[in-house]
């Protein structure tokens, strides 16, 4: 009977709160079930106080469950909150979650961007480094400028992330956080992986271009080296590790093994749409040197924003990653 009960949220982030300052949250829930009467509402500790209608809630009704926070206590809290009735073969829980600070958190600097009326510190999220096993984590910071709470929330994530807004509801002039977190077992490939997310305003919110944020992910294999390996490794030498193409869109940069066995490159990747890569070799004898050749596509170009960089992995111990930044004109 519990079950029929359907909660706009089950847990509410209040985000961060002021000491002694109380704060409330209302749960909204709807009865898909049959009739029942709330019994009590039960706050497990003298912190949280509850509001509940002490009536019949009908079949289809909706109904509201407002709980205070004391904010008595610094740092991190959870509360659990149960719904009792006769009619229910067990409670239904509540929970209801945030932490206090002693004094208010600056609101973030800079230009930033904007997603209809949500200032965020950024609309780029970048995981540069990550190995099989590892779990990381990115946050960007928001400011909600309209003068109506939001309940925001990031959707089309990939399987191999998860992305939490916290609170999940924020108030006028409120800042949130959204924390990325990335699995990087789970990333298809190894070298560079992208994708776009969007984040809406509130459930339902339809999804534009507007509301886009780009994520990358950069996976590297692991590589093992004796004192013996690394006597004879690979060196990767580069021309020049930042280029700046001519008035046709081109550039090239000489590549060469100083090392004393064979440098592989086993990845090549460009960062945005619009440059084009081609290797003459990937296989490399001691001495031995190939041109990397770059042209850009000056309609696509037009349209990118992001900076342009290609991605290099190698078995170079020293150079297992190589980011060249391409500058240009259009």
């Amino acid at each position: 009977m519990a079950q029929s009960i359907e909660p706009e949220f089950d847990v509410i982030d209040l985000g961060d709160i002021l000491f002694e300052q109380p704060a409330t949250a209302t749960f909204k829930l709807k009865n898909r079930g049959s009739v029942f009467f709330l019994n009590e509402v039960k706050a497990f500790c003298g912190c949280t106080k509850v509001t509940y209608p002490r009536k019949t809630i009908s079949k289809g009704e909706n109904f509201s469950i407002t709980v205070t926070y004391d904010a008595k206590t610094l740092g991190h809290f959870q509360k659990d909150i149960a719904l009792i009735s006769r009619e229910f073969e067990s409670p239904f829980y509540l929970t209801l979650k945030g932490r206090v600070i002693a004094q208010p958190q600056p609101l973030f600097g800079g230009k930033g961007c904007m997603i209809g009326k949500l200032h965020l510190s950024s609309n780029t999220i970048e995981f540069p480094d990550g190995y099989a096993g590892d779990v990381l984590q990115q946050q960007i910071t928001f400011i909600n400028k309209d003068n109506q709470p939001v309940n925001p929330l990031v959707i089309h994530v990939p399987s191999y992330m998860t992305a939490m807004v916290s609170p999940n509801v924020v108030g006028p002039n409120k800042q949130g956080t959204i924390t990325f977190t990335l699995n990087c077992h789970n990333l298809p490939r190894y070298g560079l992986t992208q994708t776009s997310v969007y984040l809406a305003r509130y459930p339902g919110d339809t999804i534009s271009k507007e509301k886009e944020l780009t994520i990358s992910a950069i996976k590297l294999p692991v590589q093992n080296f004796s004192e013996s390996q690394l006597g004879r490794a690979p060196v990767l030498d580069l021309s020049e590790q930042e280029i700046s193409l001519n008035h046709s869109l081109k550039g090239e940069i000489i590549v060469m093994n100083k090392g004393k066995s064979p440098l592989i490159i086993s990845d090549l990747q460009s960062y945005i749409q619009g440059i084009s890569i081609t290797l003459e070799k990937t296989k490399l004898s001691p001495g031995e040197s190939t041109l990397l050749k770059i042209k850009g596509t000056r309609k696509i170009l037009k349209k990118v924003t992001s900076k342009a960089r290609i991605l290099l992995l190698t078995n170079d111990p020293n150079n297992q990653k190589v980011v060249i930044n391409v500058n240009y004109e259009l």
